[in-house]
């Protein structure tokens, strides 16, 4: 037990992947010969299952938008965008417009959970849903962000995040943005 928790096989693996790594280091820096660790064997951790939103799920919360309002289609757009590509919530909030090639159909993420920039393709109804929100956001805001707020600066990741839980919660279901990535 950890802090009277139960451990769970992923935490054991990462303390005995670190525990190696230190060990590795100490017979580099010549401060031991080898690794006592070496003969123990690894722990494999079990995957867990993913919640996943149904088919049904999926069509009540994209039908509870009011899409005549800017945020709510904003956050639309932004949902079905992750549901469609697998764009992490902080992705989606920092793509710029210049980061779409609709010709092929590609999105260049630049702002990566780990740095690397990396593309993804949308479909072609992800190509109209787009094209539309970006005609619709050009007519209300002056803004380099693809879903800027209604003053024109960045979303922010968190209000983002409130407004599909709070969507949910309405709904009677849990749901974040990273669910919609689990989806995809």
């Amino acid at each position: 037990e950890d802090y009277q928790k139960p451990i769970s096989d992923t935490t054991i693996a990462n303390y005995q992947r670190n525990i190696k790594v230190f060990f590795n280091f100490l017979v580099k820096e010549r401060e031991i010969k080898e690794n006592p660790i070496d003969n123990i064997e690894q722990i494999k951790p079990k995957r867990k299952q993913k919640q996943l939103l149904s088919e049904q799920e999926l069509k009540l919360l994209f039908n509870s938008f009011n899409i005549t309002k800017f945020h709510e289609y904003r956050s639309w757009v932004q949902l079905r965008l992750i549901l469609d590509c697998g764009l992490r919530a902080t992705e989606c909030c920092m793509l710029m417009p210049e980061d779409i090639d609709f010709r092929t159909k590609a999105i260049l993420v630049k702002n990566t959970k780990n740095g690397h920039e990396r593309y993804v393709f949308f479909s072609q109804k992800m190509s109209v849903d787009l094209k539309r929100w970006i005609n619709h956001k050009d007519r209300y805001c002056d803004s380099p962000y693809l879903f800027p707020t209604t003053r024109g600066t960045m979303l922010e990741v968190t209000n983002f995040e409130t407004t599909v839980r709070r969507k949910g919660k309405n709904l009677g279901l849990n749901v974040h943005p990273h669910l919609l990535r689990n989806n995809f």
